[in-house]
C-alpha cells in the first residue's frame, strides 16, 4: 500500500499496482510533471535553517496540500470517474495509517482535497468583477491627493500667518 514519486521514480507496490495501477500512476505522474519533488526539496533546505520558525513548517504543509490539488485535478483531467477516484483515496487513507509520511492520504486534508475536485471552474467572465475596483480605486487616490493639497494649503497659510506680526491691543 506505499505508492510515491522522487525525482522522476514512482515506487508502487504490486498490490496497488495490480488493483489501481490506472489512477495511482496518474496522480503519481503528475506530481513528476509539475516538478514537485524539487519544490519538496527546496523546502526541506528551507527548513533546515528556519526550522525554528513556525511559518515554515505552516509553508510546508499548505504546499503539500496544493501539490495534491494540482495532482488531483490533473487526474481528474485524465477522464478518471471522480467518485471512484475518491473512493480510492478514502480506502487509501483508511488502509495506510502507517506510510501516512510518503503518500500524501492523509485524513487532515481528504475533505479540502474532494472539495477542490467538486469546485466549479471560474470562467473568464467571473473575473471581471473585480474591475470594479478600479473606479473606486481611482475615487481613493483624487480623495488622497485632494485630502494632501488641502493640507498644504492650511500649512501655506499657517505659516503666512506666523510670518504676520501680531501686536496685541490692550484692554483700557
Amino acid at each position: 500500500v506505499l505508492s510515491f514519486s522522487w525525482m522522476n521514480h514512482i515506487v508502487i507496490s504490486h498490490k496497488d499496482y495490480e488493483e489501481n495501477a490506472c489512477e495511482i500512476l496518474a496522480h503519481e505522474r503528475a506530481h513528476i510533471s509539475c516538478g514537485h519533488s524539487w519544490d519538496v526539496l527546496w523546502l526541506s533546505v528551507v527548513e533546515i535553517f528556519q526550522w525554528f520558525n513556525p511559518f515554515v513548517w505552516m509553508l510546508s504543509r499548505e504546499m503539500q496540500d496544493i501539490h495534491e490539488y494540482e495532482a488531483d485535478m490533473s487526474v481528474l483531467r485524465q477522464g478518471i470517474n471522480p467518485k471512484d477516484y475518491q473512493s480510492l483515496i478514502i480506502k487509501k487513507a483508511i488502509g495506510s495509517s502507517s506510510y501516512a509520511f510518503a503518500n500524501g492520504f492523509n485524513h487532515s486534508s481528504l475533505k479540502n482535497r474532494f472539495t477542490m475536485m467538486l469546485k466549479e471552474k471560474s470562467t473568464p467572465w467571473s473575473h471581471m468583477k473585480y474591475l470594479y475596483l478600479l473606479p473606486v480605486s481611482a475615487f481613493c487616490i483624487i480623495a488622497c491627493t485632494q485630502s494632501l493639497s488641502s493640507i498644504e494649503e492650511c500649512e501655506e497659510s499657517k505659516s503666512a500667518v506666523a510670518s504676520e506680526q501680531v501686536f496685541p491691543l490692550a484692554e483700557e
